[in-house]
């Protein structure tokens, strides 16, 4: 774990980290609820209320086990009583275990929790009581707890807490009454625990907030990591340590110290960090996303390559690749196509393979914008593969007619891409996939062209960049340089293309309206509309329309959205993936001042803006387009919630009103269901509670 990592999780009520590259889990305590934040990279990416009702401060240790798909989060309810929530995977919720029931353990007033699982697999949790004795509970065998305590232990009121297994033996970590860290370690085959010990160097002027301890491999110390007075501290705990050595400032990668924040001023204090945590792309784990291609175009054997990328669906792991591996003629298909992996070969059957319309009708090179397949293999174990994001395809808008502001201003435009893929002759059994490094040269709105040493054969491997700190695909390469300097060529992935292999995945919702459950009930039912107004002469990827809500019986509708994934990073479970709504059917013009007053571009997008409360219709786009579904995308078929980000730690929900429509208005739309009244009230608020009010038509 990094340094960073470290220093969130200590400032968390509690914290548990996934695989290398797929973020941690973080645990707040807030208006007496526990949040659960899922923290990837630099930023919070979901959100999710764990239980009410907890006590102010307390602490909420977490234990996950994704073998056993266990994850448990324990923690301190306003009666003092010590609780158990799990996660149900068959709900997708959090849920009382009622173990907290069955033991009927009263913490004192300012205890705190530790949590840890033991040798045999059940787990054991510890407090302190109302006067201030160190005590516990473990599993005895199946549904049998085991109550200990009170230890004998000198432990300051409201110390922080940790069961950590060290060499096969659990120890329990304290800070003592004379400002040091102590433990005690558990004799499993007395069930007693040891003698006190202290951790050499630990005793601070300044109180302990929170503390992490390990062993030391290399000098068999106990290390420390103490967070006191606002800073990050690393003691190594050599018992005969040099004169003068004391704990020193952990620091960052860049040079300076760590600034935390101190634990109960909850999720929404300022930011833990203030640097981005940036992936290296020095790392291999890219390797595992592309593929070899083997076929026989036109007879004649041939070798190229394919990709996994991370489109959010249930069905198929996706495969992208250029379409002149996979057609040689019009409408007619390479022979005998397989996948090699180091273990064999997989064949792809004709039904698991789309190729472009425009390229499969004229499959020659002058159709090069258009070479692009996909191959879908149903999805067992999923590969997620290469991360994507929408607004890396999208070309910006011209300025006053000015064609060449799109090569000009575009956001690829020589930027540092890779390009990927197995070299004739090389297998996944012998070697691993090649990376060329180069830039994008010329940003087409159809095509990239680069500068990177390539060969043929290595058609249909991925055009990457780092972006966000994730490995996000850019393009399919399609053909090396057709003169010296022009660069290699490449399909962008744009928004045509997205939209084309999202059609062929099946995924994302098309000319929906978005409507809302009032609560209380009503007999008055809400929507979202877009007041759509043309675009000043003069204006640049600003707003052209405004999001109200509309209030009727149903009222009309006449604004509707195709529902898109616009951003998923590598690994991403499904449920991460962001969404953007594309305005497809907007009503006239309205009359604005310095306005054209012809009829307006077709489409645009959502901006879902925090912190101006504000939702508009955007010709652009940015990030604040897009918005996370995580209820939609595991139950299609049942409300929803939508959330957006108030900044990198905080997401937000989204609620709609109508309280500032009075009685007699109301009435007056049950003569007419065309008739309306819309409002402003579009509300941004912190994510309580489980309300998912939203839903499509």
């Amino acid at each position: 774990m990094s340094a960073k990592d470290l220093a969130r999780a200590l400032v968390a009520a509690g914290a548990a980290r996934l695989s290398e590259g797929e973020g941690m889990y973080l645990v707040y305590e807030s208006g007496n609820e526990l949040v659960e934040k899922l923290w990837v990279g630099d930023g919070a990416q979901d959100e999710t209320v764990i239980a009410e009702d907890v006590r102010e401060g307390t602490s909420a240790p977490y234990l996950f086990d994704p073998e056993r798909g266990l994850r448990l989060v324990f923690f301190i309810d306003q009666s003092n009583a010590v609780q158990c929530y799990g996660y149900k995977e068959e709900v997708e919720d959090w849920k009382n275990t009622g173990l907290g029931d069955k033991w009927n353990l009263t913490a004192g007033p300012n205890s705190r929790l530790s949590a840890n699982f033991t040798a045999d697999g059940g787990f054991v949790v510890c407090y302190q009581d109302s006067a201030g004795l160190l005590r516990g509970v473990m599993s005895a065998g199946e549904d049998r707890w085991e109550a200990f305590g009170p230890l004998q232990a000198k432990p300051i009121e409201g110390t922080p807490q940790q069961l950590e297994i060290i060499d096969d033996k659990l120890h329990l970590f304290y800070v003592g009454t004379d400002s040091s860290i102590h433990y005690l370690v558990l004799d499993a085959a007395t069930s007693s625990w040891q003698v006190d010990n202290v951790v050499p160097g630990t005793k601070f002027d300044t109180p302990i907030e929170n503390c992490h301890v390990a062993k030391n491999l290399d000098t068999g110390s106990m290390q420390s990591y103490i967070l006191s007075a606002g800073s990050l501290w690393n003691v190594d705990g050599v018992k005969d340590k040099p004169e003068g050595q004391n704990p020193h400032l952990v620091l960052m990668e860049h040079g300076g110290s760590i600034p935390v924040r101190r634990r109960r001023s909850s999720a929404h204090a300022e930011d833990l960090l203030t640097d981005l945590i940036r992936s290296n792309l020095s790392t291999t784990r890219w390797q595992e996303w592309i593929v070899k291609l083997v076929f026989e175009r036109n007879g004649v054997a041939k070798e190229g390559n394919g990709f996994y990328v991370n489109v959010p669906n249930k069905t198929f792991n996706v495969i992208l690749t250029a379409g002149h591996n996979i057609v040689d003629a019009p409408h007619h298909y390479c022979a005998n196509l397989r996948i090699v992996t180091a273990h064999g070969e997989i064949p792809v059957p004709r039904e698991k393979v789309h190729v472009c319309s425009q390229y499969i009708e004229n499959p020659t090179e002058l159709n090069a914008i258009y070479d692009y397949a996909a191959i879908l293999l149903d999805r067992g174990t999923p590969i997620r593969g290469f991360g994507f994001s929408l607004q890396l395809g999208l070309a910006p808008l011209p300025e006053d007619s000015r064609e060449s502001a799109e090569e000009e201003n575009d956001i690829l435009q020589d930027q540092p891409l890779n390009v990927g893929g197995y070299r004739p002759g090389d297998f996944p059994s012998s070697c691993p996939p090649s990376r060329a490094g180069g830039k994008c040269i010329s940003a087409g709105r159809h095509q990239l062209m680069y500068t990177a040493e390539t060969v043929e054969g290595i058609s249909g491997g991925p055009v990457w960049l780092e972006y966000r700190g994730f490995e996000t695909i850019v393009a399919i390469h399609n053909y090396g340089e057709e003169e010296e300097g022009l660069g290699n060529r490449g399909s962008r992935l744009n928004l045509d293309v997205w939209r084309t292999i999202f059609s062929w995945v099946g995924v994302g919702w098309a000319s929906k309206s978005l409507h809302y459950l009032p609560r209380p009930p009503s007999p008055y039912s809400m929507h979202l509309h877009v007041h759509h107004h043309a675009l000043p002469a003069t204006a640049s990827r600003q707003a052209i329309g405004e999001g109200r809500v509309r209030v009727g019986q149903p009222g009309r509708i006449d604004t509707r959205f195709d529902i898109l994934p616009v951003t998923a990073r590598p690994g991403d479970s499904d449920f991460l993936a962001s969404y953007g709504f594309l305005l497809c059917a907007p009503p006239g013009p309205s009359s604005v001042a310095g306005a054209t007053t012809g009829t307006p571009r077709k489409g645009g997008w959502l901006r879902w803006d925090a912190k101006t409360k504000r939702v508009e219709l955007w010709e652009g786009f940015d990030s604040k387009c897009e918005v996370t579904l995580p209820k939609l995308v595991l139950q299609p078929d049942k409300p929803f919630d939508i959330r957006t980000r108030l900044d990198k730690e905080t997401l937000v929900q989204v609620r709609m009103a109508m309280k500032l429509l009075n009685e007699e208005d109301l009435e007056l739309l049950a003569d007419d269901e065309e008739s309306y009244e819309d409002t402003s009230e579009i509300i941004f608020e912190g994510i309580k509670g489980k309300e998912i009010p939203f839903f499509f038509k």
